[in-house]
C-alpha cells in the first residue's frame, strides 16, 4: 500500500529515509489532543519536527500547554496568535496549535472577524511586517499547504505570473461513459460551459461529489470530470511554458 506522505516531505527526502505507513499515520490521529509531541517522537522514534509537519498535514494537534520548540515563533498581527518559521500557527487563549481549514484550491486559512485569511500572509507578516501595497504572499513550490517561511515571496500578480506562482491553469476533461467529450483550458471555462461555480468544477475534478445538485448543474449528471493532466504535472508544464517564453524575451 502506498504511504500517505505529503509532497513536502519527499521533497525533503523523509519519505525515502523513513517513509509513513498506514499503522503511524493511525497512531498519529489517535494522538490528536491527548498525547504530548514527546510521547509521540518516542514511539515513533522519528525527528520532532517530522512528527509536527505530518501532524499539520494531517490538520491534527499535540495535547501542549507551550508552543513547540526547537523552531522559531514571532507575534502575528492577529492578535493572540503566534507563528512559527515551520508554518504552525498557535492560539495564546487555548494554549494549542490551530488548525487551518482549507479551500477548494488546497489555500490553508482561518477565519478572523468571520473573515478568511491565508495562513501563508499571516506567517510573513509576522516575520517581515505588514504588507502596505498591492502584493499577495505565494509559495515558491507552489505547495499550498507549504507556508514554511522560507518557501514564502511577496510579489504583485503579475511579477507571480511571470514566475508561473499564479495563473496557472489545469485543463478540465470531460467524459460520459469513459469517452471523453469535451476538454476545457481551465475550471473558469469548464464552469462557463456549464453554469456553474468553478468550485463544482474543481470539487468534481478532485473526485468530491456534492450531496445536493441545484438546477443549474442538471446537464452535468452522467458526466465525470478530470483534471486533463495530473496538478504536478500541470505545474511542470507552466514551468516550461514560463522558460520558454523568458528564452524568447531574451533573444527579442
Amino acid at each position: 500500500m502506498e504511504s500517505d506522505t505529503g509532497s513536502w516531505e519527499s521533497d525533503m527526502g523523509w519519505s525515502n529515509a523513513n517513509p509513513w505507513n498506514v499503522q503511524d499515520v493511525e497512531y498519529l490521529k489517535s494522538c490528536h489532543g491527548k498525547v504530548t509531541i514527546d510521547d509521540a517522537v518516542t514511539f515513533l522514534n522519528r525527528d520532532k519536527m517530522q512528527v509536527y509537519t505530518k501532524m499539520r498535514i494531517l490538520r491534527l494537534q499535540f495535547k501542549t500547554n507551550d508552543p513547540p520548540y526547537g523552531m522559531i515563533w514571532r507575534t502575528s498581527l492577529v492578535p493572540g496568535i503566534q507563528a512559527s518559521e515551520t508554518g504552525l500557527l498557535w492560539s495564546d487563549k487555548k494554549q494549542q496549535l490551530i488548525v487551518p481549514s482549507v479551500n477548494g484550491a488546497g489555500d490553508h486559512f482561518i477565519l478572523v472577524d468571520r473573515q478568511p485569511v491565508n495562513v501563508s500572509k499571516i506567517v510573513y507578516e509576522a516575520f517581515y511586517g505588514k504588507i502596505t501595497d498591492n502584493r499577495q504572499v505565494f509559495r515558491k513550490d507552489k505547495d499550498p499547504a507549504n507556508c514554511d517561511i522560507g518557501n514564502l515571496i511577496a510579489m504583485t500578480r503579475g511579477q507571480a505570473r511571470e514566475r508561473g506562482l499564479w495563473g496557472i491553469r489545469h485543463p478540465i476533461a470531460v467524459y460520459r461513459n469513459g469517452k471523453r467529450i469535451a476538454i476545457y483550458p481551465s475550471a473558469v471555462a469548464a464552469a462557463e460551459a456549464y453554469g456553474v461555480s468553478n468550485q463544482t468544477i474543481t470539487h468534481r475534478a478532485d473526485g468530491v461529489i456534492p450531496k445536493w445538485a441545484n438546477k443549474k448543474s442538471v446537464k452535468m449528471e452522467g458526466l465525470e470530470f478530470k483534471y486533463l493532466y495530473p496538478k504536478k504535472q500541470a505545474l511542470n508544464r507552466q514551468d516550461i511554458l514560463t522558460k520558454k517564453k523568458g528564452a524568447s524575451n531574451d533573444h527579442a
